[in-house]
């Protein structure tokens, strides 16, 4: 099933990738040249690679798509990729999914490719960000994501500031839970503030609070998870 959808697409990506060349002056019979050849000796190991990646790219063609026409929305991304920006962060993007420690990451930004594509719109930094982090993500850190944002973890101070409450966290799950927003801190999903003012008294230690752009990966992983069912 993954092979059939890759071997459909294969055609359809072929023309995008060469377009993405030829806008960015890339010769593409040069750079084959530059190419170092993968001996013998590292072909098995090369082969259990790129079954995560076959993995990976397919999740993300399935999302790209909403799980319905696959060629038709790699068509309409290379309708899409009309000037040299856009072919970079096209590119880009495809380079993060590959290298994503995640199927469900690379899921993600499949669908926001597909998004991106369907509304004609140009990349914004949010996007950027989200493609960061979600490179970066493990499918261990998306699902804890997950349960913090959806769980009753976030409170305010007494100035009305909101952050995630530590001690409510369930006590099995502190550890990979702060650990999550740690992650999130350093990939601009989340800031961290100090000091808090709670019921009058002041606390002074690190607390993560989150920000406007979680709940835009939040949907964009209830709309994969529904694509995909990853039951998460």
């Amino acid at each position: 099933m993954v092979e059939n959808v890759l071997e459909n697409a294969g055609g359809n990506l072929e023309k995008l990738k060469t377009k993405i060349y030829n806008i960015l002056g890339i010769d593409l019979t040069e750079a084959a040249t530059l190419l170092p050849e993968i001996g013998t000796a590292f072909e098995g190991i090369s082969m259990i690679a790129n079954a995560s990646n076959t993995k990976k790219l397919h999740d993300a063609l399935k999302s790209l798509s909403k799980n319905e026409n696959v060629e038709k929305s790699i068509n309409e991304l290379y309708n899409y990729v009309s000037n040299e920006e856009r072919a970079l962060y096209v590119s880009t993007a495809f380079r993060k999914i590959i290298l994503s420690n995640s199927k469900i990451a690379a899921a993600i930004i499949g669908f926001m490719l597909g998004e991106i594509k369907s509304a004609n719109r140009e990349f914004n930094n949010d996007d950027i960000i989200l493609f960061n982090a979600l490179e970066n993500m493990t499918d261990f850190d998306i699902r804890n994501f997950k349960n913090i944002m959806k769980g009753d973890y976030i409170v305010k101070d007494d100035n009305e500031t909101r952050y995630f409450k530590v001690n409510l966290f369930p006590e099995d799950k502190v550890k990979d839970y702060v650990d999550t927003l740690k992650f999130g801190e350093k990939y601009r999903l989340f800031s961290s503030i100090s000091p808090i003012l709670e019921d009058g008294n002041l606390k002074i230690s690190t607390f993560y609070q989150p920000e406007e752009i979680d709940n835009t990966l939040l949907e964009y992983l209830n709309k994969v998870n529904q694509i995909l069912n990853y039951g998460i």
